[in-house]
C-alpha cells in the first residue's frame, strides 16, 4: 500500500507541476 502512495503523490506532483507551467506560460502570454 505505501508505493501505491508514493506513486500517487509523484503523478500528483507532475500533473500539478506541468498545470502550473502552464498556467504561469498562459498568465505571462496573456499579459
Amino acid at each position: 500500500m505505501g508505493y501505491v502512495v508514493i506513486i500517487l503523490i509523484v503523478v500528483c506532483a507532475l500533473a500539478w507541476g506541468q498545470y502550473y507551467r502552464s498556467n504561469t506560460t498562459r498568465k505571462k502570454k496573456k499579459q
